[in-house]
């Protein structure tokens, strides 16, 4: 200190300072926004703020995961080779998808399990957040002080404590079984991604951006013929025990939640990668990046090290205007395929599918023309260019609060839905549920958007780390499997159990919006029938007068 008083001199701040500066400034915010948004005044932010965050987590996990893995497997394929890499990339995608159904088919316990548990035995439980047995079931020295239904107060430990009655065993299970089939059904969506880019990326199908959506088409084509087939071998051996009971229920609607999510992935990036080939003339990498032009149509197919690419505003505003589309499709879907799902119920799962589809194409749509604006107006250059750490976490805490604020405004417009506390009428209904589903798949796509932004940077630091070593594929899937290890738990037990009581209390509010409409509809047949009766009877008064 004194040398410093004397000689008058000051650091020299670099460029990794002032990167580092930025992403200790970017934490400081996004920790604290989550704050805010977790403890909100208002249930509904709450619940897409816990929808997000769990998004985000699982997204970082998978990707994190799968990367490792697969780049371990394709160190020792010679990816000029381009038909061997689509064979491992097939062989990949089976591996996946084979593991998430079994997965799914243990913690269901479906054909699994030598007796059938009572999944609705009712206990007490503790129902106070801040103790830290929270959720756990009471002892019998607790006296119960006070007891109405579902809800009470028992003296433990010299403190009156509130307790709830709760199917611990169904909710325990639901969480494994969430948890597990969330993280697996991304990773066999990446796989899926995986697999559609090579077959993108063969010769025949590469050399145009209709070829290339022929190879969607065909990626989708066998998804399609894949599900309907697991299905069948599903109903097949859950009626092998003699029954099909409600833990073969469970497994059969996790899993078509599940490969609705690996559609929803894989036939969304592959539509945005055909888009931005249209628009700009060059297919992107298998993992989306811009293809390096030195390297020839082989070395486009996994360019670990993109090429900084200048793109034209009239580029940039195309695909914004892509996803501002995709967004608009997402909105308007609820209302143009109400009444179509009411006469054919089997359109339920298609239709819904691709709701998520659009919503997904909006996000990745908005995703890759961020990169494109940040790589277009150099601003990063200074931290080292817009792949660096530091220009990512910016990116990322940038696509964040813009996620903040698109919440806020469609909370609002759904509150101003709802109507308030006045009169409502059938329509008003209506437009309350329309509104309600299209804000759900708003929010679970900028959750996607969030995630991916977030995972660019977790994968960057991963990849800078394991670069140091001199095997960077082991260390890469060594850190994923650490990070795996200790990420995994926390999100399963702490923020899935915050989103599954978020959605528990959105159901129950939407089974009083499905019994208000129907209220509503008697009452207006009745009046209807009323009206109908008078005017009838007004005739035949008029026609015995005559």
């Amino acid at each position: 200190h004194g040398e410093h008083g004397e000689h008058g001199e000051e650091h020299e701040f670099d460029s990794s300072d002032v990167g580092m500066a930025w992403m200790l400034m970017g934490f400081v915010f996004v920790i604290m926004t989550l704050f805010y948004m977790v403890n909100w005044n208002d249930d509904d932010i709450r619940r897409y703020s816990w929808q997000i965050i769990s998004s985000t987590l699982s997204i970082f996990v998978s990707v994190l995961t799968f990367g490792g893995i697969e780049e371990f497997i394709m160190t020792a394929v010679n990816e000029e080779y381009k038909t061997t890499a689509l064979v491992v990339g097939y062989l990949l995608f089976f591996a996946m998808f084979l593991m998430l159904q079994v997965c799914i088919a243990i913690t269901s316990g479906a054909n699994c399990e030598a007796e059938m548990p009572d999944l609705n035995q009712e206990v007490w439980v503790f129902a106070d957040p801040l103790i830290a047995n929270f959720n756990e079931r009471i002892k019998p020295e607790h006296k119960m002080l006070h007891q109405k239904a579902k809800k009470g107060v028992v003296m433990a430990e010299g403190l009156e404590l509130f307790v709830r009655k709760a199917m611990q065993a169904r909710e325990k299970r639901e969480r494994y079984m969430k948890s597990s089939a969330t993280i697996f059904a991304h990773m066999t969506g990446f796989a899926a991604i995986n697999m559609g880019g090579y077959l993108m990326h063969l010769d025949y199908f590469e050399g145009s951006p209709g070829m290339a959506f022929v190879s969607v088409i065909i990626n989708q084509v066998f998804l399609y013929v894949l599900f309907r087939a697991t299905g069948h071998a599903r109903h097949f051996f859950s009626g092998l025990d003699g029954s099909v009971d409600e833990r073969d229920e469970i497994f059969f609607e996790a899993t078509i939640e599940a490969e609705n999510d690996i559609c929803g992935l894989s036939v969304s990036f592959l539509i945005v990668q055909v888009i931005r080939y249209a628009i700009t003339g060059e297919l992107p990498t298998t993992s989306g990046h811009e293809p390096g032009h030195a390297g020839g149509h082989h070395a486009s197919v996994r360019n670990k090290h993109p090429v900084i690419l200048d793109h034209s505003w009239l580029q940039i505003l195309a695909l914004y205007l892509v996803g501002d589309l995709a967004a608009m499709g997402v909105a308007r879907l609820p209302a143009l395929t109400g009444d179509l799902v009411q006469q054919y119920p089997s359109m339920a799962r298609p239709l819904a599918l691709l709701q998520t589809v659009t919503g997904f194409v909006s996000s990745w749509c908005i995703l890759w023309a961020s990169h494109w604006l940040v790589c277009s107006l150099h601003l990063f250059d200074a931290l080292g260019g817009p792949h660096c750490m530091a220009a990512k976490v910016l990116l990322a805490v940038g696509l964040s609060a813009f996620s903040v604020g698109t919440i806020r405004v469609l909370d609002r417009v759904e509150d101003a839905m709802r109507g308030g506390t006045g009169e409502r009428n059938v329509d008003d209904v209506a437009k309350a549920k329309a509104t309600q589903a299209f804000t759900q798949s708003a929010i679970m796509s900028l959750g996607i958007l969030v995630g991916f932004s977030w995972e660019h940077c977790f994968d960057g630091g991963v990849s800078a780390l394991a670069g140091l070593t001199a095997t960077p594929h082991i260390a890469k899937l060594g850190l994923a499997a650490a990070v795996a290890v200790i990420v995994t738990p926390a999100w399963r037990d702490h923020v899935v159990p915050k989103e599954m009581a978020y959605d528990k209390l959105h159901e129950e509010q939407k089974v009083q919006e499905d019994e208000l409409e129907e209220s509503l509809h008697l009452s207006k047949n009745s009046a209807d029938n009323l009206a109908a009766g008078r005017s009838s009877d007004y005739g035949e008064m008029l026609h015995g007068y005559r």
